[in-house]
């Protein structure tokens, strides 16, 4: 998730070939008695040796996976475990005989997206195929998923946000041609990923603050920044697909400008931190976090400045058919299947978790107190770019 600041240049830094693959043992792991005290009532090691024993057996490995990554993955379920949500969802997950294949590498080349959702575009720390069989869960390693909290949260948020809700929606006869519009889908996987963060205790998302604050501002925002979620509808707009695309398209045509912007403030303090370190030597490690960040936040933009334009023209074209029989017919369906028991049941879902997520992070559920909101890792660089000003030793300033 791309970090919002406020900097002293000026206000807001905006904010998405053929594998060979084996069955592993996804490992048990020592039991860690420091760790933070959950609802674990009934719940032993024991226990957990036998869920992740049969939740193995759903879960295919690539081969190419090293002694070390393994090792981060193996942790990673073990620790996932230690979530509530996470163990019910692992049983769910094994009772609907979901199954998946974890690769882990460079993400396939992106493509266009459609109106029947068979391709996406866009950069993802992880991305599910859901139009394959068994379904494919991308893990980017080269998007600093090397980090076993990453890990973690991307398994939860895969595994048991769209493995699991492909699995049941095939069940009640849900194709892709309808089931990728939904933004329900997605803001389930990223409420279940919010939620066994919150309750691992661990760094939450800035985003699940966003969410809870403002769920249908955080809601909008997101599906007009985000490419490759753009062509998905909230609940409110799925009456009428149509209207919610022109509105779409006005809420992309301003990001666009913002993106513009914002790209110009991340080229400026990437700027300001070199000029820090090399010009007046400060120490360069208080700055490596805001670096990657930033980095991260020039590739994406980069990406968007191609994808975003590239998204408003198949708007323009998606808005221009929608009196045409095919958009019509697609629509039709659409509606239909919203009012199904599935979808349904998936905003009852989203709803029950919004709730639990506000709970866990406002401290209201009895079992631990409230998180905090991730610290704005860029304030410290502010106040350090501000006091250089103040101080006068140079006048130097990025253009």
């Amino acid at each position: 998730m791309l970090i919002s600041c406020s900097i002293f240049l000026s206000q807001g830094l905006a904010e998405t070939n053929e594998m060979v693959s084996t069955r592993t043992s996804i490992s048990p792991q020592p039991a860690d008695n420091n760790r933070i005290s959950l609802d674990t009532q009934g719940f032993s090691p024991t226990d957990k040796a036998m869920l992740l024993s049969t939740l193995a057996k759903h879960i295919a490995i690539d081969k190419h996976f090293s002694t070390d990554e393994r090792t981060v993955l193996n942790a990673s379920f073990s620790k996932l475990l230690d979530s509530p949500l996470a163990r019910e969802l692992a049983r769910q997950f094994i009772k609907e005989n979901a199954k998946a294949t974890i690769l882990l590498g460079k993400l396939p080349q992106a493509g266009k997206s459609d109106i029947s959702g068979q391709k996406e575009i866009g950069l993802f720390h992880a991305k599910t195929m859901i139009s394959t069989d068994p379904t494919l869960v991308y893990i980017n390693w080269e998007h600093g998923e090397t980090e076993s909290q990453n890990i973690l949260t991307s398994l939860a948020h895969e595994l048991f946000g769209h493995v699991l809700e492909r699995k049941r929606a095939k069940r009640f006869g849900i194709t892709n041609k309808i089931y990728p519009h939904h933004f329900n889908e997605e803001l389930n996987a990223q409420l279940i990923e919010w939620i066994v963060s919150a309750e691992l205790q661990a760094t939450t998302d800035a985003s699940a603050w966003d969410y809870i604050n403002n769920p249908s501002g955080y809601s909008s925002l997101f599906l007009s920044c985000h490419p490759a979620y753009t062509l998905r509808l909230m609940d409110d707009e799925v009456e009428s697909p149509c209207s919610a695309y022109q509105k779409r398209l006005d809420g992309v045509n301003k990001c666009i400008q913002e993106k513009k912007h914002d790209m110009r403030l991340s080229e400026q303090w990437l700027k300001i931190i070199d000029h820090l370190v090399n010009v007046h030597k400060m120490d360069a490690a208080p700055f490596g976090l805001v670096k990657k960040i930033l980095a991260q936040n020039m590739t994406v933009y980069q990406n968007d400045e191609i994808d975003l334009p590239e998204l408003k023209t198949e708007l323009y074209d998606i808005i221009k058919e929608c009196h045409g029989k095919r958009q019509q017919a697609w629509t039709k369906d659409f509606i239909k299947k919203s009012k199904s028991t599935y979808f349904q049941e998936l905003r009852q879902r989203v709803a029950e978790r919004t709730k639990t997520l506000s709970a866990l992070l406002l401290g209201k559920t009895g079992h631990q107190d409230p998180l905090r909101k991730p610290e704005d890792p860029f304030g410290k660089v502010v106040a350090v770019w501000a006091e250089h000003i103040k101080s006068g030793v140079c006048m130097w300033y990025p253009q």
